[in-house]
């Protein structure tokens, strides 16, 4: 099943970084299921931004790790949409 297969890639490879420094199996780059990046950066996002007022400053935080923490094609995308999240 699809799905299934989806939800054991994003539960085991979500906390994986980019530049293989996460956890818990060390992998990196493509490696990394891409719904896993997806969700990797969507919860960090979150994490850092309860309120609308804190929206812009995570992303300046967030911007610092893109090549190690997030894979870069993968949040340029996310910037473009960020702006519909805040809705």
């Amino acid at each position: 099943n699809d799905f299934v297969n989806m939800a054991s890639e994003i539960a085991g490879y979500h906390h994986e970084n980019w530049d293989g420094s996460g956890h818990p199996g060390h992998v990196k780059g493509d490696e990394i299921p891409i719904s896993a990046q997806i969700v990797h950066i969507i919860n960090d996002y979150d994490a850092l931004s309860h309120h609308p007022e804190k929206c812009e400053k995570a992303m300046e935080i967030m911007e610092r790790d893109v090549g190690k923490r997030y894979n870069p094609v993968v949040f340029q995308v996310f910037q473009k949409i960020v702006r519909q999240l805040k809705k």
